[in-house]
């Protein structure tokens, strides 16, 4: 059946074809091998044709989903009503400022404020606000505004920030006089996210890109004279910089990472012109180190493949002289972040579905802090003060909006200091479930679950959502998304599939789904599809894959190897063409990427290793469901052409449908910064989603 007669006989007839992008031959040989790639020719979305194609698919996308503006609607109610709302964040105190932003009338950006505090009260003082900066005027008839630096220096004087017009997340670096409310003269063009004051607010650190997008030098700028001057440069085309100053502001960190492993090296803030030195041990394979600083001492955090996470601290005046912190149940915990104050250190720890927090106190007194009723998911926020005996923190959950708080080490005590109450919305009636997955190999997978607690008489779910990304090492974030909650309340199931690859699973689970290793990553996922089936008694099928970025790839290469298994699905600036991406070293990222995935390039093993799952090169002529796939057209990180490549192919080759792309012409891989249009386009996924679910049992075969 064709997709238009498809589209005629499930999802209402339209009067536009699907566009039209027949394949072209093209052959390239790589150890010895054929690769067919017939949509090559659409990689440069800039050329007229081919952006033809794309204005083409996004006006028949919008033809295709026209009949779900009611239900879209309606979803979109609810995720406003459920958006946490106000018109001033919860202050922040650093020094004799309390920092907060405030709601702009009529737009989405926010002006970010301070104002003095009385040291005796400790409140903020009537009629001393200062404009940190003003975003609504910055964006004011801009399409896209995102910011990638926002740092006051240590003196509270100054203000770097970066601003991005585009969505390419390349920045311009400007600086601002706060107190007197006018910019410098001095700005930085192609800088990326990060940066650092030296101690004395007389110069900044920043990062710059080269051409692949990878930040690979750090350049030090005097704000006096606006001279800048090299500091470090990563040759290493696998390796990107990142730059930071302390919370102690006495070191600027300046990391190499690779997804294989890291080194830190630091700068005494107090003296910026010195040379970089490496703070604890050289780059390992497989280890990622964190690091921070406390009066006198380096606090240095291990994650590795082979082993659990480690915590060492040593002399701020002699970093080989590590001593290893050992604690309770430290070799089970994974160990995600360590933060240091003068006074005590805290931990972000982590389990499957869990995020909790760990702070050692004075004479090394451990403490797990216990989060809020029914939130599980915690991360530490605005603790700027290096002294400060208070531990500040937000936690939430899938379902419970967030809760910001501090923990006393005095007292040990708890304070609510912000709680979000959303009108209709009740967490007390949805329940999440740890579950385990058995993959092919008979690892178990950690899956959770998010649905509504069943009573008596209940109709059956439509079916479930399952979400996935499994790469880099990094957890899946399961925090407050109202986004989700739609879904949640019309009856579905949301569940998060913690697949090999990721950061979720005992040591060794990253490099379990990664490089050659792949397959694991959709093997789990398929497994998890079939237990979510299973365990929540739902028909089979009635499973949308969902993903983004590097998760698409294993929710794709899953639905190529069993289309069967899903009802849809969606994806979001997804990475879809990993073979075609990987063979050419000038693409975004690639030279890092070859570590995460390989070197199709210069390796037979690594190209047939991608061949074998990379999801535009192993489509099928199966039946497909629906599948609803979003790009962005200025993505600096995974070219939009893979979506637009993805997509052709499937209607050249598969059966089923609809396929459709739509794709953001004024964003970036982070997506639109206008929150109107996240809402809108959330409450649309929704609509599809419960329409490919209602339909998938009455798809013709």
């Amino acid at each position: 059946m064709s997709e238009r007669a498809h589209v005629a006989a499930t999802w209402r007839a339209v009067d536009v074809d699907p566009p039209a992008a027949p394949p072209r031959e093209h052959l390239a040989r790589h150890h010895g091998q054929t690769r067919s790639d017939p949509w090559q020719w659409m990689e440069d979305l800039f050329t007229p044709e081919v952006f033809a194609v794309v204005q083409a698919n996004n006006a028949y996308t919008a033809a295709v989903l026209e009949p779900l503006g009611s239900a879209a609607a309606d979803a979109e109610t609810q995720i406003r009503s459920w958006t946490p709302q106000g018109t001033r964040s919860v202050s922040v105190m650093k020094g004799r400022w309390s920092y907060y932003s405030r709601a702009v009338e009529g737009s989405a950006a926010v002006l970010r404020c301070r104002c003095l505090i009385d040291l005796d009260s400790g409140e903020a003082v009537p009629q001393t606000e200062q404009i940190v900066l003003d975003e609504a005027a910055l964006s004011a008839g801009q399409s896209h505004f995102a910011l990638g630096v926002y740092d006051v220096s240590p003196d509270d004087r100054f203000l770097a920030y970066a601003v991005d017009l585009v969505g390419d997340e390349r920045f311009c670096l400007r600086f601002r006089d706060v107190a007197a409310g006018s910019e410098l003269p001095v700005q930085v063009d192609g800088v990326t996210y990060g940066g650092a004051w030296d101690a004395a607010g007389e110069h900044y650190f920043h990062l710059v890109t080269d051409a692949t997008g990878r930040a690979f030098q750090v350049w030090r700028l005097t704000l006096a004279t606006g001279e800048r001057t090299l500091v470090y440069e990563e040759a290493d085309e696998s390796s990107w910089l990142t730059v930071d100053l302390t919370r102690s502001e006495r070191y600027v960190f300046i990391e190499s990472d690779s997804h294989a492993g890291n080194q830190i090296f630091a700068i005494d803030a107090l003296a910026p012109e010195s040379e970089p030195f490496l703070l604890g041990p050289a780059r390992r394979a497989g280890v990622h180190l964190q690091a921070d600083h406390r009066e006198g001492q380096f606090w240095i955090l291990a994650n590795s493949g082979d082993e659990t996470s480690r915590l060492w601290h040593c002399p701020a005046t002699a970093t080989a002289e590590l001593t290893e912190v050992v604690f309770g149940d430290a070799r089970e915990t994974k160990l995600l972040t360590v933060d240091a104050f003068a006074g005590h250190v805290v931990l972000q720890t982590y389990s499957p579905g869990h995020r909790g927090l760990r702070v050692i106190g004075a004479e090394n007194v451990v403490t797990d802090l216990a989060l809020p009723d029914g939130t599980t998911w915690v991360s530490l926020n605005g603790n700027p003060d290096h002294h400060s005996r208070r531990v500040r923190f937000t936690a939430s959950s899938v379902v419970c909006p967030p809760i910001t708080a501090a923990y006393d080490l005095h007292s040990r005590s708890t304070d609510i200091l912000d709680r979000v109450v959303l009108p209709g919305w009740d967490p007390v009636r949805y329940e999440q479930l740890d579950l385990v997955a058995r993959s092919r190999d008979g690892t178990a997978v950690p899956l959770t679950v998010l649905r509504q607690r069943r009573s008596t008489g209940a109709p059956p779910p439509p079916g479930a959502v399952l979400e996935v990304y499994g790469a880099y090492g990094a957890v899946l974030p399961l925090d407050f998304d109202p986004a989700r909650l739609p879904f949640l309340a019309s009856g579905g199931i949301y569940a998060f599939a913690h697949v090999r690859g990721g950061g979720e699973g005992p040591p060794g689970w990253h490099e379990a789904g990664r490089g050659e290793h792949k397959a694991m990553s959709v093997n789990d996922y398929l497994a998890c599809a079939e237990a979510l089936v299973r365990t929540c008694d739902l028909p089979a099928g009635r499973v949308v894959a969902s993903a983004a970025s590097a998760g698409a790839l294993v929710a794709a290469a899953a639905l190529n190897t069993s289309p069967e298994s899903f009802a849809g699905l969606v994806l979001d600036v997804p990475f879809l063409d990993p073979l075609g991406t990987l063979l050419d070293p000038e693409a975004a990222l690639t030279t890092v990427d070859w570590a995460e995935w390989g070197n199709p390039l210069a390796d037979a093993h690594a190209y047939a290793a991608v061949s074998a799952y990379a999801p535009y090169d192993n489509i099928s002529t199966r039946t497909y469901p629906p599948v609803l796939v979003f790009a962005a057209l200025n993505d600096s990180r995974v070219g939009a052409h893979e979506a637009l490549k993805y997509v052709s192919r499937l209607r050249d080759q598969a059966y089923g449908g609809p396929f459709l792309l739509s794709t953001d012409l004024s964003a970036g891989h982070c997506g639109s910064t206008d929150r109107d249009a996240r809402k809108r386009k959330a409450a649309l996924i929704c609509a599809w989603v419960l329409k490919a679910l209602a339909r998938c049992r009455d798809v013709p075969s």
